[in-house]
């Protein structure tokens, strides 16, 4: 049914599967592709963490779960997800950016710092890390690390005006 666009006569039918047998893993999986596709993403959410915590050890839901509630806007409800996630996978940059991002949102920006040195750490050539980091450094008041960090992003992106701001802004405190 939700091939055909009918996303609510799919819905219906994977929520009376449900009643049938709450523990029916795709039909909470379908239900999250589902209310996604609506973009109701509380509830896409609330069906992945029913999936997620059948299948604890799968870090695609929980990165899916935090992909989702960062989407949402929902960073208390991301942070948790991405820290699972990361803790299935922890050499993933991927998810220690999802990760790093999810705490500088949740405005954590200690370990939203923290998270980017791994992140930086795992790849070093990586310039973006380092300006949101620097970025991050200079809103927490630590200048020289914020400098030192900028300047090696504005190395790699000499055109990027943002960083070029950034920069400036720190060096004027």
């Amino acid at each position: 049914a939700e091939k055909d666009g009918k996303l609510e006569v799919a819905i219906t039918a994977y929520e009376a599967a449900l009643k049938a047998s709450p523990d029916y893993l795709d039909a909470h999986k379908n239900l999250a592709a589902a209310y996604k596709e609506k973009n109701n993403l509380p509830q896409a959410i609330l069906h992945l963490e029913a999936v997620a915590k059948a299948e604890p050890n799968n870090a695609d839901y929980w990165n899916a779960i935090g992909a989702l509630a960062m989407s949402s806007r929902d960073y208390p409800k991301a942070v948790p997800a991405f820290e699972k996630a990361n803790g299935l996978k922890p050499k993933d940059a991927k998810l220690m950016l999802a990760l790093a991002d999810a705490y500088k949102n949740a405005r954590q920006n200690a370990r939203a710092v923290e998270t980017y040195k791994k992140v930086i750490a795992a790849d070093p050539k990586n310039a973006e890390f380092r300006e949101t980091r620097g970025i991050i450094l200079a809103k927490s008041g630590k200048t020289r690390q914020a400098i030192t960090d900028l300047e090696s992003a504005m190395g790699a992106f000499p055109d990027r005006p943002r960083i070029h701001e950034e920069l400036v802004d720190v060096l004027a405190r």
